[in-house]
């Protein structure tokens, strides 16, 4: 048996052969790229509210214009969402500014998936 899938449209799809057990739940998040969008701009209004020292602000500006780069484009990439989106994370933490950014960095972390999972560890502490 086997499957030809095309499109995958559902948050969670198990395609298996034979049995799969499941023990505890699935989730599923998604970001569409419209949304993608809002949530940067969103993260560089909060930036500017945040009251950053200058070099924070400039640093974070930097990496907020890659972020809006990469969401312009028509199909933008995780991995160059990534690395921007960490370094915001990890200086918005050390200035102890992280609970101002949280709804557009969580809705950045749903959007990469497993590659968000690194920062959404970030974000929680750790």
């Amino acid at each position: 048996m086997g499957f030809n899938i095309k499109h995958q449209t559902g948050g969670v799809v198990n395609n298996v052969e034979g049995n799969q057990y499941i023990h505890g739940d699935q989730r599923s998040g998604m970001v569409n790229t419209g949304s993608l969008r809002d949530a940067v701009l969103e993260l560089e209004r909060g930036v500017a509210s945040l009251g950053l020292s200058s070099s924070q602000l400039a640093a974070i500006s930097g990496h907020i214009k890659e972020l809006d780069q990469e969401a312009g484009r028509t199909h933008p990439e995780p991995e160059k969402v990534a690395g921007p989106l960490t370094k915001i994370t990890e200086i918005a933490a050390a200035a102890g500014a992280l609970a101002g950014l949280a709804g557009p960095i969580q809705s950045l972390i749903t959007w990469l998936g497993p590659l968000g999972q690194p920062i959404a560890r970030l974000f929680m502490g750790g």
